[in-house]
């Protein structure tokens, strides 16, 4: 099956863009009044806490609170979805 999210585009969202000389690229995103759905989750991203990634598999994750303080000698910026370093910027 397939599985998507839709993440409302907001103010935030378009001051972000704002500040990064993108302004033209907002798009205001929510879904169709009249959408229906199998199944939904709601997540408060209010309530998310950073993750970070270790050393050597996208699986070993910790918190990023976890590794606070911790020497870093190396980093690779990356992402599941293929961003682009200007996207994650």
């Amino acid at each position: 099956g397939a599985t998507t999210s839709i993440f409302p585009s907001d103010e935030i969202t378009h001051e972000f863009l704002k500040k990064q000389n993108r302004e033209e690229c907002f798009v205001p995103l929510c879904a169709d009044d009249d959408a229906v759905y199998d199944e939904t989750y709601e997540i408060n991203l209010d309530d998310l806490e950073p993750m970070i990634a270790m050393p050597h598999s996208p699986d070993a994750v910790k918190t990023v609170r976890e590794v606070a303080g911790k020497k870093i000698d190396q980093v690779a910026i990356g992402s599941c979805t293929n961003s682009s370093y200007r996207d994650m910027m």
